[in-house]
């Protein structure tokens, strides 16, 4: 697993053309993508969560 956390607070020209790219309003959202770069609608998250949150969530509990 490899975490991405890229700061968008500048709200620059590729801040917003990342945000489209995902189709992410704004932060915090979590997107879960698999090794071949497709995103996994299905685990998109946009809420802050803390570990134990996370852990359901990827557990399909949360």
């Amino acid at each position: 697993m490899q975490l991405v956390r890229p700061d968008v607070t500048g709200n620059d020209a590729t801040d917003r053309a990342l945000l489209e790219h995902w189709g992410v309003m704004g932060p915090p959202t979590l997107i879960l993508v698999g090794p071949d770069g497709t995103k996994r609608c299905d685990l998109r998250v946009v809420s802050e969560m803390d570990a134990d949150g996370s852990l359901k969530c990827l557990a399909g509990r949360g």
